[in-house]
């Protein structure tokens, strides 16, 4: 049988100059083809965040109400009830199927021009890349678990907005001390690695020699690999996206901070950003899909870690 030929190799640097400024070029046409919006008042958006726990009732949300069974166990679990809510949100697939339904209204609110909403989307997207931040302490969550508890006791009514309201602030109130033991306790855990007073320009060093050697590593796997010229093309695209773009904006300084949730949350951040087709989206996903089931990924983030990205993908 004879050897595949290996795709010859570009400077990664011009390469990576290229790419980058394709993206850009997407991006502007994206904007431009847009009409423009006016800048939104702090009034405005003190209003629509006060609003937020109101997209409960959007139909994405409708599917992820907790059943009596959820309930029965999360009250098993714990007396208090931020910790319930904790218990209960950490079940099957909930965490993704969360995800998913916040991407799928960003999306949706973008398309239709419904910007109040769609601030509150990013707004949730923006506290769930929070890792430190508990379910407890997330209103959508919260106000989920209160509608769901509300329609078990009701034969299925459902807290109209005003009473959301007020049950959210009875919530807050009645837990308060335990939320400022839970900050303080986040807070203590946190371990940043970087020294106080270090420049941005070092750790923007650090940050760019770790996922760019990792690039050159796919550039080549996906060279070396049994994947047509057009699909490693494409592999190598999608993860400079992931890798460099979005890793850029989130501010990883290491692989370790590569993990299913931050790679499902690209997924959404290329869709918001990108302005991509159906079939970008598709390709985009089988980009991934080829890439943490390969052999590289898996030497480079663990078979666990991997096989979990492939799951929720």
């Amino acid at each position: 049988m004879a050897k595949k030929k290996k795709v010859q190799k570009q400077s990664i640097k011009n390469r990576q100059a290229a790419k980058v400024n394709k993206r850009k070029e997407i991006k502007r046409k994206a904007s431009a083809s847009r009409a423009p919006q006016k800048q939104m008042s702090m009034a405005k958006v003190k209003k629509n965040l006060k609003l937020l726990p109101g997209l409960i009732f959007e139909p994405e949300m409708n599917a992820l109400s907790f059943d009596a069974e959820a309930l029965k166990n999360a009250e098993a679990a714990s007396e208090l009830l931020p910790e319930r809510i904790d218990f209960a949100a950490a079940q099957g697939e909930f965490g993704t199927q969360f995800r998913e339904a916040i991407v799928a209204m960003d999306v949706r609110f973008a398309k239709v021009g419904d910007a109040d909403k769609q601030m509150m989307t990013q707004a949730m997207n923006y506290f769930m890349d929070q890792e430190e931040s508990p379910s407890c302490m997330n209103q959508l969550i919260v106000s989920l678990y209160l509608n769901s508890v509300q329609q078990q006791e009701t034969a299925g009514s459902s807290l109209d907005f005003a009473a959301l309201d007020e049950a959210l602030k009875a919530y807050d109130e009645t837990h308060e001390a335990y939320f400022e033991t839970r900050n303080a306790e986040i807070e203590a855990a946190k371990g940043s690695g970087v020294v106080v007073g270090e420049s941005e320009e070092v750790q923007e060093s650090a940050s760019a020699s770790v996922f760019t050697g990792l690039l050159e590593r796919i550039e080549e796997w996906a060279g070396a690999s049994d994947l047509g010229d057009d699909q490693s093309e494409r592999v190598v695209d999608d993860m400079t996206a992931l890798f460099e773009d979005y890793a850029a904006e989130k501010e990883w300084t290491e692989l370790s901070d590569i993990n299913p949730r931050r790679v499902q949350s690209f997924v959404g951040w290329f869709e918001r950003n990108m302005n991509p087709t159906d079939e970008d989206l598709v390709l985009l996903k089988n980009s991934i899909s080829t890439f943490f089931g390969g052999s590289l990924a898996q030497a480079e983030f663990g078979e666990q870690t991997c096989g979990t990205i492939l799951a929720t993908v």
